[in-house]
């Protein structure tokens, strides 16, 4: 080959590894705020290391690095009124009240679910002008059935699996999500203000680092999972009614928005050959 590129996992450590033994160029992407134990291996004989944070110099050699950003969807934008309309409509909305988007991933989380569930069997407080788009996941999807079948708060729609997340994020108000790499890119070309749970349940608390760099410059919230069930939904709620915070948070994550970074990742695969 005339490069060999990975993008992490300890599937790519022996293949770059061997091939920077034998003279190919090789060129990895590092998704997280916080290095994986692969990349940081691989990063000291990689030729080009792309990155979606600032800061990354404590984990590799600071002139081969290349903030690049995430690849991400390209359907994935800063909403028009035209967008928004047809998200209202897709989602069979009110355009007067305020929306929340619950994304969970796949498989769902079941700490946004519980959060979820407890807010509604608390009696929704504080949501009299609110609907909530809630992807609980396919994994959780036939217990959520049940319960939503005697939940007695309206507009809520929960869904296994979102077939439309541009217009999901478009009619959103407040993204609450989960803070892996792609979602927090996604996140940020959409525009979007969001609360971020981090899950526990991956290597090195990565999903952590990447949300605060987004907290860290007033782009994100963040709610810790061990709290979120208590304490996710009044943050929210809380949230919702303060447009000004909203529209500060919108404007920060604008800023962090990279969306050629698929292009920009290919132009230095090529430069990397040359």
């Amino acid at each position: 080959p005339d490069i060999a590129i990975g993008v992490g996992g300890y599937a790519s450590a022996p293949l770059l590894w061997a091939a920077a033994s034998l003279g190919v160029p090789t060129l990895i992407q590092e998704q997280n705020g916080f290095a994986g134990l692969t990349n940081k291996i691989l990063g000291k004989k990689a030729k080009a290391i792309c990155v979606a944070y600032e800061g990354m110099e404590r984990f590799f050699p600071a002139d081969r690095i290349v903030l690049t950003g995430n690849p991400i969807r390209k359907e994935i934008v800063p909403a028009t009124e035209e967008m928004k309309k047809e998200a209202m409509s897709f989602y069979n909305l009110d355009p007067q009240k305020k929306h929340i988007f619950i994304v969970g991933g796949s498989l769902g989380s079941g700490t946004l679910n519980n959060a979820m569930k407890k807010w509604i069997s608390e009696g929704c407080p504080d949501g009299e002008n609110l609907e909530i788009i809630w992807q609980c996941g396919k994994y959780y999807k036939a217990s959520i059935d049940r319960f939503m079948a005697e939940a007695e708060c309206n507009g809520i729609q929960h869904y296994d699996f979102i077939q439309r997340m541009d217009l999901a994020y478009a009619a959103a108000d407040v993204v609450i999500s989960r803070s892996g790499a792609s979602s927090i890119s996604e996140l940020c070309a959409a525009h979007k203000a969001a609360i971020f749970v981090p899950s526990p349940n991956v290597t090195e608390d990565h999903q952590t680092h990447n949300a605060m760099a987004l907290v860290n410059k007033d782009a994100g919230m963040i709610v810790k999972d061990s709290e979120a069930v208590e304490k996710l939904m009044e943050t929210a709620c809380r949230l919702i009614e303060d447009p000004e915070k909203i529209a500060l948070m919108e404007k920060n994550v604008a800023e962090l928005a990279k969306r050629d970074a698929a292009m920009t990742i290919a132009e230095h695969i090529y430069k990397t050959i040359k």
